[in-house]
């Protein structure tokens, strides 16, 4: 009897998770993502739940996708995978390279912690990392991106070390509030807001 109410708790638990991955985007992020983005994640990961959280191995491979548009080029040869806790999962192919382009990091020397959620200012500081290996101008535009901020009312909760790159995002409409008054730099970014921020950078710096 045990083991049959332990089998129906796994099978609940299970369903209830299925239940709430969801592999439509909202209605406000479908008109914006461009069709390469969901097809990366389809022939890497699989199904997608666009409202679940982005993970930072599949940041990984959303970034890199922003960066090889964008003209950026690493050969194979020239990465290796030095962190000690990153699996087989076909997303963790793109760690070494987003690695070894200085826009992503490990949480110390040999962690990277690939299941770990990324951050809506986290993802910001990325992006920002990636864009000024390629325009010599998003240095000195993010020195301005402070009052941008501001005009949130949880301007406080961003961080120190992320206020510019909150800003330049904003200034930019890559990124929006969660609401008129909030930002949630702490959040989770969802799969959905992150593929609408690379689709918006991919269609202003490739004209589209």
């Amino acid at each position: 009897m045990k083991k049959v109410l332990a089998i129906l708790m796994v099978m609940m638990l299970l369903m209830s998770v299925t239940a709430y991955a969801d592999a439509t985007p909202s209605d406000w992020a479908k008109d914006e993502i461009i069709e390469q983005l969901p097809q990366l994640f389809e022939s890497v990961v699989g199904s997608i739940d666009y409202q679940g959280a982005l993970s930072r191995s599949e940041c990984c491979m959303l970034i890199f996708q922003v960066y090889s548009k964008l003209g950026g080029n690493i050969e194979p040869g020239d990465v290796t995978q030095k962190f000690s806790d990153v699996g087989a999962e076909m997303s963790d192919m793109f760690i070494p390279f987003m690695n070894k382009a200085n826009i992503v990091f490990g949480i110390s020397d040999t962690e990277f912690a690939p299941r770990a959620h990324v951050k809506r200012q986290e993802f910001c500081a990325m992006l920002c990392r990636t864009l000024q290996q390629f325009d010599s101008d998003v240095t000195a535009d993010m020195q301005e991106a402070g009052s941008a901020v501001a005009a949130f009312a949880d301007a406080g909760n961003v961080s120190d070390w992320a206020t510019l790159n909150v800003g330049y995002c904003l200034n930019h409409g890559y990124i929006k509030g969660v609401s008129d008054t909030e930002i949630d730099p702490l959040g989770d970014v969802t799969v959905e807001q992150a593929m609408v921020i690379c689709s918006r950078i991919v269609n202003e710096k490739l004209g589209r």
